[in-house]
């Protein structure tokens, strides 16, 4: 008796047609093979599923923990700030950069009487100023972050005093000029247009000093605009003067100063009537105030290596100035163009750390240490990336950039060797600048539970008469040391001739 096998519908002729095996398998009656290529079949289904399946979340755990949480917005807020600040500071060095410039095409010697006269001015002066205003990067910062604004006015106007007083030192050594170039074997004839250039500068030195301040208590509140706009103005206004004075008047470098000198003052006197006319300073100025003849201690304990930081890392770059003198004009012309140059490319990661330090300052005057934290490790990210940019950009115009600034060729030559270091150079200080700015603030945060505790505090209180002690006897000394300075200058000149 044979034995029919009963009809298939149709999804079972579906499923043999998509499997063979499977089907002869059934036939042939080996349920075995048949449970083996089932197991087989859901293996290679359960591949192929995972394949195609989005990654899971936890492979990219790890990376994800490296990534700080909301770095997207710090980076905003820190470019938005970075990026004004950028432009500023470039505004600001122009001024000297014009200088330069016009100066190179006066001649060889003229340029380099004009390089070691901007570098005796940094060295002895504007670094001074600059150091001693950045205790306003730490005290003005926090105490804005904390809410405490109208103490912000007493922090300026105390710092106001301290660096006018610092004006006096700094023109006893402006003076002697001459005296110390010879001194350290500079050609005369250089080192008489330098002290030529410097005798019209000096008036400008306080016009600097305030400069600065007005732009960090400007900047430590998140106002930047104002700076990069007097600078646009200031640099137009340089460029015109340095034009008419030098190539119409044909004064020379003495016309190269004065244009110098005028620039300066125009610059304070644009930013201090655009803060007044916009009221920028209402919020946190109340008037002059007996205050801030008080506690200069606090002041000074953070200005004095904040100074010395600065004037370290300004002086070597000019040292090497004075050096090059010692072998050539050439080399001296060399010289002062790459320190230009370097100066503008720090420029870029400087911004990132101005803006970190704006950014740090105010969270750690907040009592948002966290938050702190964050801001430091991405300006320290931003500001390296910068500076391998900008390292890329000098490295492959190292060719065509002494063209800028003169056209005698035997300058050229030397210029290309010491470029070619330096654009690697700027890639190493995208690693410093932040370092500075974030070790300037007090580590202690238990200070930052209590705005009481900022180091802005008056602790002890001086009565009248000793205030007035005091800060006599600091001025004395002040104009002590000029009045040294002055007499030496004129023992010195008179010894000579």
């Amino acid at each position: 008796m044979t034995r029919t096998s009963s009809p298939q519908n149709p999804a079972e002729q579906m499923n043999n047609q998509q499997n063979p095996e499977l089907s002869s398998l059934e036939t042939s009656g080996g349920s075995d093979r048949l449970v083996s290529v089932h197991r087989r079949k859901r293996t290679m289904d359960e591949h192929r599923d995972s394949d195609s399946a989005p990654p899971s979340p936890t492979r990219f755990r790890r990376t994800r923990s490296l990534v700080p949480v909301g770095y997207k917005t710090e980076i905003k807020e820190l470019a938005k700030l970075a990026g004004p600040v950028m432009i500023a500071q470039l505004m600001s060095f122009a001024v000297s950069f014009v200088s330069t410039v016009f100066c190179g095409h006066l001649g060889r010697t003229e340029l380099a009487g004009v390089s070691l006269a901007i570098a005796v001015s940094n060295v002895t002066g504007v670094s001074i100023g600059v150091g001693l205003a950045s205790a306003c990067d730490t005290l003005i910062s926090q105490t804005y972050g904390s809410g405490n604004l109208k103490k912000v006015g007493v922090i300026l106007q105390r710092a106001v005093l301290i660096l006018l007083l610092a004006c006096f030192p700094c023109w006893a050594i402006l003076i002697n000029t001459k005296s110390i170039l010879l001194a350290v074997r500079q050609e005369p004839e250089v080192a008489s247009l330098a002290q030529l250039y410097v005798k019209i500068f000096m008036p400008a030195l306080p016009a600097a000093f305030m400069f600065s301040l007005l732009s960090r208590y400007l900047q430590n509140q998140g106002i930047i605009w104002p700076q990069v706009i007097t600078g646009f103005l200031v640099n137009l206004l340089n460029a015109l003067i340095n034009y008419l004075l030098l190539f119409v008047l044909k004064m020379g470098v003495a016309g190269s100063a004065l244009a110098n000198t005028l620039s300066q003052f125009s610059m304070v006197g644009i930013l201090y009537v655009y803060i007044v006319c916009r009221g920028l300073h209402k919020a946190t100025w109340a008037g002059w105030s007996k205050e801030c003849l008080q506690d200069w201690g606090s002041y000074i304990r953070l200005a004095i290596p904040s100074m010395v930081m600065m004037c370290v890392e300004w002086w070597t770059y000019e040292i090497g100035g004075f050096l090059a003198g010692l072998v050539s004009e050439v080399e001296l012309g060399a010289q002062s163009i790459v320190f230009e140059l370097a100066n503008v490319a720090v420029m870029f990661p400087l911004g990132f750390s101005v803006a970190g330090n704006v950014r740090v300052g105010n969270a750690l005057g907040a009592g948002d240490t966290e938050q702190g934290k964050l801001s430091a490790k991405l300006t320290v990210f931003c500001a390296v990336l910068v500076s391998v940019g900008m390292a890329s950009l000098i490295g492959g115009l190292k060719d065509h950039i002494s063209y800028v600034f003169t056209n005698d060729e035997t300058v050229d030559r030397p210029l290309y060797l010491y470029v070619s270091a330096m654009h690697f150079l700027d890639f190493l200080y995208g690693l410093e600048p932040e370092d500075a700015e974030i070790y300037s603030c007090p580590p202690d945060t238990a200070q930052l539970e209590d705005t009481d505790t900022l180091p802005v505090v008056v602790k002890d209180q001086l009565d009248f008469r000793n205030l007035v002690l005091r800060r006599g006897l600091a001025l004395a000394v002040m104009l002590f040391i000029l009045a040294v300075g002055i007499i030496l200058n004129l023992l010195i000149t008179n010894l000579v001739t």
